[in-house]
């Protein structure tokens, strides 16, 4: 292995395998106009945001979000500085308390992103 193999290898490392830093995540239900909301905490979307005080880099993978076996892949970026990624679960009947919550490139573990667990209690309305 020459020392240009090695480097490469440890700059795309440190690329992709690093945390965000001030990454956090909310949770609310989107604004519906005209309609009650269902007395169900399951019933309608919920919307993700993940933050961070830098930008969410592009990769040539789309982000997943992942809330325990709940697979969410449909997001956009939430402003133009792309330091925010929000992600629409559209059942959230899926959603289990207490779930494990991550965010990571496909199927790339190392770049792998850990939130608190899922919690009904912290969905804003």
């Amino acid at each position: 292995m020459t020392r240009r193999t090695i480097f490469s290898a440890f700059a795309a490392f440190m690329v992709f395998a690093r945390t965000m830093k001030g990454a956090k995540m909310t949770a609310r239900r989107p604004k519906q106009s005209g309609e009650r909301r269902a007395e169900s905490d399951s019933a309608g979307p919920v919307l993700f945001e993940l933050t961070a005080e830098e930008r969410w880099p592009v990769r040539g993978l789309d982000p997943v979000l992942h809330i325990g076996g709940t697979i969410i892949d449909s997001y956009r970026f939430g402003n133009a500085e792309n330091t925010s990624l929000i992600f629409t679960c559209y059942d959230a009947s899926q959603l289990q308390e207490g779930a494990a919550v991550f965010m990571r490139y496909g199927q790339d573990e190392s770049s792998r992103i850990d939130f608190p667990n899922f919690a009904w209690s912290t969905v804003k309305e």
